[in-house]
């Protein structure tokens, strides 16, 4: 498939669960930054996501395989202009390609029982390695940011904010008595506890 033409955003998902998230992530990063690509690569769908046909709002491609040549590959083709990694397990070959391509890279909805896959290697300095380059990240709670800081991230870069979901719909209501109802109240701030 040919990369299409203008900015082109990547994001990657441990697990492929269907559009409607990552829907909802690009319409907001195009609410920010106008039109925009994305290719979307995941480890493995979600049961009943197998058969689920290309969306018209994003490419979506299997992560390639964990070597250099098909990583540099995948990363040559799409030129992307920012990586937006969903969570863990982390590829330590293809986040080094990014890194080598010029790829800025931001972690969102990190989760520290996701760290655990970069701290338990054996090999030293490979968690700050993995993590260190994320410029931006976006923890799932408190004790993934303390576990992060622990490994050497920067406090600076990183912000808890909770798990990043698509937004639900709105409730259906009777849209005339909503009206009425409105017109009742006017312009007054309203509360309601459930």
């Amino acid at each position: 498939m040919p990369r299409p033409d203008g900015p082109l955003i990547w994001l990657h998902l441990p697990l492929y669960e269907g559009a409607g998230p990552i829907r909802t992530l690009l319409a907001r990063a195009r609410d920010e930054l106008g039109p925009l690509n994305a290719v979307v690569t995941f480890d493995k769908p979600a049961p009943g996501t197998e058969d689920e046909e290309q969306s018209a709002d994003f490419i979506l491609r299997p992560t390639p395989a964990e070597n250099q040549s098909d990583s540099n590959d995948f990363i040559a083709h799409w030129r992307p202009q920012l990586l937006i990694w969903v969570s863990g397990p982390f590829r330590p070959v293809l986040l080094a390609e990014a890194d080598a391509a010029g790829v800025p890279r931001v972690l969102v909805n990190a989760r520290a029982d996701a760290l655990g896959s970069v701290t338990g290697t054996w090999v030293p300095g490979m968690s700050r390695a993995l993590i260190g380059p994320f410029r931006h990240v976006l923890t799932k709670d408190q004790e993934a940011a303390d576990r992060l800081t622990r490994m050497g991230i920067a406090p600076e870069t990183l912000e808890v904010v909770g798990r990043l979901d698509d937004d639900p719909e709105p409730p259906s209501c009777d849209e005339a008595e909503r009206s009425r109802l409105a017109q009742v109240i006017g312009p007054r701030p309203i509360w309601l506890a459930a």
